[in-house]
């Protein structure tokens, strides 16, 4: 939690020299602007609050870029900024300063995709860059919701992908999902996708694409094989509806890659009530985020034809272990 305010979507999630930092929303009512907490710990056990960094986005992630942790922030529908540490030395990279770049400048959308939001990055076992964001199909008056809302329709929530080699120059490479039905509509939120510490390198065409739905606030997986330069999704059969993670309130998950231990980190939000207000009555804060879970694609055993090839797993990380109380 934070020690007061309004918790939201967890952003910008990485690990880099043995700290695990994890960002949120966070706004203090009845302030509406919103703000990235900062939050790290050494265990996944302890955790330190520090300054608020400042970044002028809703949502977005991070991806380690030549050895420097780059937060990925869209502050409009038109642009996307990264975020660096204003001092490496500094082991908690306390300070954040954004880039005045538009690291999609000049990248090429088709007609019929209005802009980005929600983006997040990953690299590819190929060392390829990737950029994912919450897509539509372009309808209403450029500047308002309904602009990137073309209704809830089959098709219509989608996810975009621009790929590049060295995180400079993107390129538009494809529309890798889209909704089949109007069960994930009617826009996609919070979309992440990823390969290292979910599936095995052995099998690098393996990749997992996370979601939001808002029409049920829920996070949903699908796994599938990347196609191509990632402009194609091929969905494995068990997994073509997706899974959903957590039934209840939790949303705007998010995960990052523990390099050191090849894992997969997974943490949501915990929306709390809706009908409480800002802050629940008399309570300082509201929201949490989940505990952290590792996600793990594996195969099967099951000689079972009808069975699926490869099961998704997720647990508490066996470092929370370290918070139970054994009974005497």
């Amino acid at each position: 939690t934070a020690d007061h305010g309004g918790i939201n979507d967890p952003n910008g999630l990485f690990y880099y020299k043995g700290v695990y930092h994890v960002f949120h929303q966070w706004h203090d009512p009845p302030e509406v602007n919103v703000d990235w907490y900062h939050q790290v710990s050494f265990d996944l056990v302890t955790w330190q609050r520090l300054p608020i960094a400042h970044v002028p986005c809703t949502s977005g992630g991070a991806v380690i870029v030549d050895g420097v942790p780059n937060l990925v922030v869209c502050p409009n529908q038109t642009t996307v900024h990264v975020a660096v540490p204003a001092n490496l030395s500094d082991p908690l990279l306390r300070d954040w300063k954004i880039e005045a770049r538009n690291i999609v400048q000049g990248a090429y959308l088709p007609e019929t995709i209005p802009g980005y939001w929600d983006a997040s990055a990953y690299v590819g076992f190929d060392g390829t860059y990737y950029l994912v964001s919450g897509s539509c199909r372009k309808s209403g008056t450029m500047g308002t919701l309904g602009y990137c809302d073309g209704g809830n329709t089959p098709g219509n929530p989608q996810v975009m992908t621009l790929a590049s080699k060295d995180f400079e120059t993107f390129e538009y490479v494809g529309v890798p999902w889209k909704a089949k039905n109007t069960t994930y509509g009617p826009r996609t939120e919070c979309p992440q996708m990823f390969q290292r510490g979910f599936v095995s390198k052995d099998d690098p065409s393996f990749a997992a694409l996370l979601i939001s739905a808002p029409q049920w606030y829920q996070n949903i997986l699908f796994v599938g094989r990347l196609r191509g330069n990632g402009s194609s999704f091929d969905l494995e059969p068990a997994y073509e509806d997706g899974i959903v993670l957590d039934h209840g309130s939790v949303y705007a998950g998010q995960t990052m890659l523990d390099t050191d231990r090849d894992r997969r980190l997974f943490w949501g939000w915990v929306t709390g009530p809706a009908n409480c207000g800002p802050l629940c009555g008399n309570l300082t804060w509201k929201g949490v985020l989940t505990l952290p879970r590792v996600l793990q694609l594996k195969p099967t055993t099951n000689d079972n034809a009808l069975a699926p090839n490869y099961v998704v797993t997720w647990h508490v990380a066996p470092e929370l272990a370290a918070l139970r109380i054994m009974p005497a």
